[in-house]
């Protein structure tokens, strides 16, 4: 295995030609919602072989020059006209038919193989309240149709947008036939279609479990499936086969680090993998190790007015790398100071305090501004002390001193 780092996104397994492809085309697809085929990547992202590929064979489909083979099945399409059609939604500015079923198949005139055409009732190509049936031909990413009983064919331009939908656009600007006659606009859809790719995956721990989510970015799939695997093995596992977005991985082992991607899944096979995500599972609440100066140490402040309001400086070390913030505090770090039992408004009592949370770290200092003489505690709140696992410090410290004149 070997891995490429392209901007910090990890790329595993990919072919050097690919990635040189991957630069030609990449305006070609960050410009459309409907070439969304993977999730949105970050700095740091692993990037499956599997999905990167995915990414490329459909970025060579929308590219090349289409064939018949690349329309033949069925489709579900949607149309658009600008005039009044029985059986057509009104949709002020347009009319709509959705759902139409389209036929593309190979059959037989006689001994002559034929590329034949056929649709529901009514009819996406041409408005009429009644099933389209002929024949059609592709030739220069152009479709030409025919229909049984006309002696005229249409022409459209084809638009594949996705391994699994094109467009059709017609072409033709005589009186004769535009608009009057046919639709102007189609869009299909593939029946076989796999569902599209569960977007914004993410990890977090809980003593020890690990829950995902994920959401749900298709409208087509049975379900979802979960794959795991340890990080120092090569292949995934099914962990879980459900209908739900969402998944807690209570099976986990304390101190093993784990990777998951979720895939949406229906009767025509699995999605593209989600991006990957790297956890690892931990049941252990970190703690402060280590306060200084030390809690129940006596402190000084000058006996002189200039003094009032300098500050001491605490550092707190921490078990493991945490980060020291509280989201129910906002703008203020989780700490409370008390002098004489009487507690200091927080924009008084520490210089500076948070108001961003602060990175994952081992130790942190601040502070602690003096507000005149006598007892000073101080309490450190545990839901401000987090570790990269998400385990919070299960009890406040609580800190004394003794603030004397010199």
């Amino acid at each position: 295995m070997w891995k490429i780092d392209l901007g910090s996104v990890i790329l595993e397994n990919v072919n050097l030609n690919k990635l040189f492809l991957f630069y030609l085309l990449l305006p070609c697809f960050i410009f459309s919602e409907d070439l969304k085929i993977a999730d949105d990547f970050q700095d740091g992202d692993l990037i499956s072989a599997e999905t990167f590929n995915q990414i490329f064979d459909t970025i060579e489909k929308i590219n090349r020059t289409i064939v018949t083979e690349d329309l033949i099945g069925t489709w579900s399409c949607d149309a658009m006209t600008t005039r009044q059609t029985a059986g057509w939604a009104d949709k002020n500015l347009y009319y709509l038919l959705e759902d139409a079923q389209v036929n593309f198949a190979l059959g037989l005139e006689g001994t002559t193989g034929i590329n034949v055409l056929s649709t529901s009732s009514p009819s996406p190509f041409k408005r009429q309240n009644s099933s389209f049936s002929g024949q059609f031909s592709v030739l220069n990413n152009k479709l030409f149709t025919k229909n049984n009983g006309e002696n005229e064919s249409r022409i459209w331009s084809i638009n594949f947008i996705s391994e699994s939908r094109f467009e059709l656009t017609f072409l033709e600007t005589s009186a004769q036939s535009f608009p009057a006659n046919y639709s102007s606009f189609i869009t299909c859809d593939s029946t076989v279609a796999v569902p599209a790719s569960p977007t914004s995956p993410s990890a977090s721990n809980d003593k020890g479990a690990i829950t995902l989510s994920w959401t749900d970015s298709s409208n087509n799939e049975d379900g979802f499936k979960i794959y795991r695997k340890i990080s120092s093995d090569s292949e995934y596992t099914l962990l879980a086969t459900q209908s739900t977005v969402g998944y807690v991985d209570t099976s986990a082992e304390n101190g093993i680090d784990y990777n998951y991607y979720i895939v949406s899944y229906n009767s025509n096979g699995e999605s593209a993998k989600s991006k990957i995500m790297l956890i690892s599972s931990d049941s252990v609440s970190p703690f402060i190790t280590l306060v200084n100066p030390a809690s129940g140490s006596s402190l000084s402040q000058l006996n002189n007015f200039k003094d009032q309001g300098t500050s001491e400086t605490i550092t707190l070390t921490f078990s493991e790398l945490s980060t020291f913030f509280s989201k129910n505090r906002l703008g203020f770090w989780p700490i409370s100071l008390f002098v004489n039992d009487v507690q200091i408004d927080p924009s008084n009592a520490w210089a500076p305090f948070a108001t961003v949370a602060d990175p994952i770290h081992n130790s942190i200092s601040f502070g602690m501004i003096l507000n005149g003489y006598g007892d000073y505690k101080i309490i450190v709140h545990k839901d401000g002390i987090v570790d990269k696992g998400g385990n919070q410090m299960s009890e406040d410290l609580t800190i004394n001193y003794n603030v004397s004149q010199n």
